[in-house]
């Protein structure tokens, strides 16, 4: 008689878990709670390397539309005419802050509202990008917003299929639970009508 070891004895026990295999005392309701149970484990070790293409997916396109937003336009300095804060309508320093500012290309000179960092100050230059006809350009993301949001793409793949699978299978395990309830009911009082009846005079056994 061969034991089983290792990764096989897990895949064993995976499989008795979810129903593989010949046992007379598992009812059809469990044999479907194990099915999906196999359904929701495979569904979350395939949302990993989902997760993980997406990501990536979501980083190489970030950096593409920053490499085509910084050769796009043309570049220019432009001047601030207020503080960066009293131009901002909210009390919280937000990580880019609108500001009238005034710039020039090929002779001519702009004024429009333009997005700074923090800590500008009215009369400071900043370096913009604009188009032909002197709008301003948005400026491309930084590398670390880029990774970030291909880290917090990857994240909820998997994350978001987990929770889908886990309602899924919590839900069908209810449904299953309230029928296996009112089988187990249903026999019981057949056991107790057939206990009673055995007990009345003159009954015949069956």
């Amino acid at each position: 008689m061969s034991v089983l070891s290792g990764p096989a004895a897990r895949l064993a026990r995976f499989g008795r878990l979810v129903g593989i295999g010949r046992n007379p005392l598992r009812r059809a309701s469990d044999r479907i709670e194990g099915a999906v149970l196999a359904v929701v484990v495979v569904a979350c070790l395939a949302a990993i390397p989902a997760g993980v293409i997406t990501g990536r997916a979501v980083v190489a396109g970030g950096q593409r539309t920053a490499t085509r937003l910084a050769a796009a336009g043309h570049p220019t300095a432009a001047v601030l005419l207020a503080d960066p804060w009293a131009s901002s309508a909210s009390d919280q320093p937000p990580t880019d802050v609108p500001v009238r500012a005034r710039w020039s290309l090929g002779g001519h000179t702009y004024t429009g509202t333009i997005r700074v960092a923090p800590g500008r100050h009215r009369g400071d230059t900043v370096p913009i990008r604009v188009d032909r006809t002197g709008r301003p350009l948005p400026a491309p993301e930084s590398a670390t917003r880029i990774v970030s949001e291909g880290i917090g793409a990857g994240l909820a793949v998997p994350f978001g299929t987990a929770s889908v699978a886990l309602l899924f299978w919590w839900s069908v395990r209810w449904l299953l639970d309230r029928r296996r309830y009112a089988d187990w009911a249903g026999e019981w009082r057949a056991g107790r009508c057939r206990d009673v009846r055995r007990r009345r005079p003159g009954s015949a056994d069956t």
